[in-house]
């Protein structure tokens, strides 16, 4: 595995066009989110998107549709069916402390239609961490992202040990912030009917 390290508060232009390169290339990488490290592809890559699969030792019942990870709401739209009711929504909802994950359904005929459920949705997340969101800007395509385990154990949380962590599969880049922040999980809302929102996880 390689290693980068970087500083989430003194990051440089160079950090983000480095650590975009690999994921352009379509490798696995771990990077640091809001409240823990997850692991992340670019999300028109399948064969990207399969090695994180088999990374967690996901089982084909078990492979379950990962998050999207969006720079604006632009980038939304390009991707999910957005009303002015579900946009008010977002906009004041992500302009809070804590980050959210919302499903919102997907449009069909773009590049990330393998990320869409059989109920249509698709869960997306404007991140609140910055390296994220210039990564996406330089990217210009959202990133998928899963917890940093592997299926049915806990989350890894000393990035230190991920080598002895996944012993059989491997990420193939390791973005290392050092120890990230304790916060609270990430918020999850379906929003597909804006009249019924369906809290997941508060």
């Amino acid at each position: 595995m390689e290693i980068i390290k970087i500083n989430l508060d003194n990051f440089s232009s160079d950090d983000v066009e480095i650590v975009a390169g690999r994921i352009k290339e379509g490798k696995v990488v771990v990077l640091p989110t809001e409240t823990v490290y997850g692991l992340s592809a670019i999300a028109t890559s399948q064969d990207a998107i399969d090695k994180i699969y088999k990374i967690k030792k996901r089982t084909p019942e078990q492979q379950k549709h990962l998050i999207s990870l969006v720079r604006s709401f632009c980038m939304i739209r390009k991707y999910c069916f957005l009303s002015k009711r579900q946009y008010d929504y977002l906009k004041k909802e992500w302009s809070g402390e804590r980050a959210l994950t919302v499903i919102l359904k997907g449009r069909k005929n773009n590049a990330i239609k393998e990320l869409i459920s059989e109920d249509q949705g698709i869960a997306v997340r404007l991140p609140k961490n910055e390296f994220l969101l210039q990564l996406i800007k330089v990217l210009d395509t959202p990133i998928v992202s899963t917890s940093l385990n592997i299926t049915g154990k806990k989350e890894l949380e000393n990035i230190s040990e991920i080598d002895k962590y996944f012993k059989d599969v491997k990420p193939d880049v390791v973005v290392d912030a050092g120890i990230l922040p304790k916060q609270k999980p990430l918020r999850l809302v379906n929003l597909m009917d804006i009249d019924n929102i369906e809290v997941i996880r508060q």
